[in-house]
C-alpha cells in the first residue's frame, strides 16, 4: 500500500485538457496534473485557497478554480493543444 496515494501513472496531453476543462478542481484532480500525493495535494489547494481568500474570494470547502490550478503548476495549454492534436 503506498503511502500517500500519489498516483505514478503519466497523464498523457490529452486527458490533461480534458482534466484541465473543468471549472472546478478537487484534491484528486490536483493530484493527478501534479503527480504529487495526497498531503502535497492538499497543501497546494490551501495555498491557492488562502491566496484567493487574500484578494477578496470565498471559497468553496473542497474546490479550487481549475484556472489557478493551471497557474500553480504553470501549464500551457497551448502547448499541450499542439501536442495532442487539438485546435
Amino acid at each position: 500500500m503506498e503511502k500517500n496515494n500519489r498516483s505514478d501513472k503519466k497523464i498523457n496531453a490529452k486527458d490533461l485538457l480534458q482534466l484541465l476543462s473543468s471549472q472546478w478542481a478537487t484534491t484528486e484532480d490536483v493530484m493527478k496534473i501534479g503527480g504529487v500525493g495526497r498531503d502535497k495535494a492538499l497543501d497546494i489547494k490551501n495555498e491557492i485557497k488562502e491566496n484567493l481568500e487574500e484578494q477578496g474570494y470565498r471559497m468553496a470547502r473542497k474546490l479550487v478554480p481549475m484556472e489557478e490550478v493551471v497557474r500553480y503548476f504553470k501549464i500551457n495549454i497551448n502547448y499541450l493543444k499542439k501536442i495532442s492534436g487539438e485546435k
